[in-house]
């Protein structure tokens, strides 16, 4: 059923902007296998990722891998080696902008570095007091030029359990580290700043958000926008491109290799030059009811007639149905999906993404099929 009346608020601007990250891609089984790809990071040419798997090979417990990109895919992972890696656990790591160096923690939750010398990459070196205690600090990431590092605690004030540190260095001395008071009382963790140190990307109960620096204190975290986080599975270890396009990740969740994967999600923002007082592009509705079984409704607004494309997509971006492809009018829309694909056959419960295109935007968001 189409409904001609326009709801729109008439504004003024010189151009409507919709941005968001998109569904994130799978990485591949060169860099993913069917263990756990947990922690990672990029190297500042974007040219190498680091990361931690525990796939058989290796030198038992976690061992930190590497891949190199070569023209535009990322090649088979390389284990650093029996100097930096032991048979216990060594994860989390993160690169130094110099790439000389190595933070990562170990199997007794706390923080080393190693040092890249003679071709390979050496053993560990702990932090010592006072970044490590007898509590659990992992998941470090070094920043700037690497005399800065924020991590993980876990349980380094009692009463509390996952927490943002930052600490300094001056000469061989680190700071005591100071907490990162997000005002919040939820696990806080896996934190990443950005290059420029205005924007903090952090894991808050299993969905990846960001921090806005306000000139003297950390702001409170927002989700991400877009399609990037699955709230049905555990998104995690977020580190943005130097770029600032691609946001890498680890998630549990269906369609990858296997347990852990790592993932990519990339920015999109289209603009449209408007010159006359004109509303929204577009809006799209959250389907209804959700979550749904047989059937949910999704309504979407045009301001302007176009051409559309309205499709289903799983967690790993295959589309799976075309609901509504052509010319649509100005106005409200409602079109209704029955949980099947193109052929005809049910999909299984589980949350899929439904997008919807025109000729110069897209929005994508979830919903959640229950058989």
């Amino acid at each position: 059923m189409r409904t001609l009346t326009l709801a729109a608020v008439l504004v003024v601007a010189p151009s409507v902007v919709m941005a968001d990250w998109d569904y994130p891609e799978n990485l591949g089984p060169l860099v993913n296998s069917e263990a756990d790809e947990f922690g990672l990071s990029l190297s500042t040419d974007n040219a190498t990722l680091y990361f931690d798997s525990d796939r058989v090979g290796g030198e038992g417990g976690k061992d930190l891998y590497m891949s190199t990109r070569a023209s535009g895919s990322w090649q088979a992972a390389v284990n650093l080696g029996p100097l930096v890696n032991s048979v216990s656990r060594e994860y989390c790591p993160s690169i130094s902008a110099d790439d000389l160096e190595l933070l990562f923690t170990t199997e007794g939750f706390n923080l080393h570095v190693s040092a890249y010398s003679g071709g390979e990459w050496q053993p560990g070196v702990s932090l010592g007091r006072p970044v490590n205690t007898e509590a659990h600090e992992w998941a470090g990431r070094f920043f700037g030029d690497g005399s800065t590092i924020y991590f993980t605690g876990y349980e380094r004030v009692a009463g509390r359990r996952h927490d943002v540190y930052a600490s300094t260095k001056t000469g061989q001395d680190w700071s005591t580290p100071s907490a990162v008071d997000f005002s919040s009382a939820a696990d806080e963790y896996a934190p990443f700043v950005v290059a420029g140190g205005d924007s903090m990307f952090l894991v808050i109960n299993g969905d990846i958000h960001v921090s806005r620096w306000g000139g003297d204190a950390w702001l409170e975290p927002e989700l991400i926008p877009g399609a990037a986080n699955n709230s049905n599975y555990h998104d995690t270890c977020p580190v943005l491109s130097a770029s600032g396009d691609t946001l890498y990740f680890a998630s549990e969740r269906p369609g990858g290799e296997g347990g852990y994967d790592i993932w990519r999600s990339v920015w999109t923002a289209a603009s449209i030059d408007v010159g006359i007082p004109e509303g929204p592009s577009f809006s799209l509705s959250a389907n209804e009811p959700n979550p749904f079984n047989p059937r949910t409704t999704i309504r979407f607004l045009l301001s302007a007639s176009d051409h559309v494309r309205l499709s289903i997509y799983d967690t790993a971006g295959r589309r799976l149905r075309t609901l509504l492809e052509g010319d649509a009018s100005v106005g409200a829309t409602s079109v209704e999906w029955d949980g099947t694909d193109d052929l005809g056959h049910a999909v299984a419960s589980g949350v899929y993404l439904y997008r919807l295109e025109t000729s110069a935007e897209s929005q994508t968001r979830k919903l959640t099929l229950i058989r």
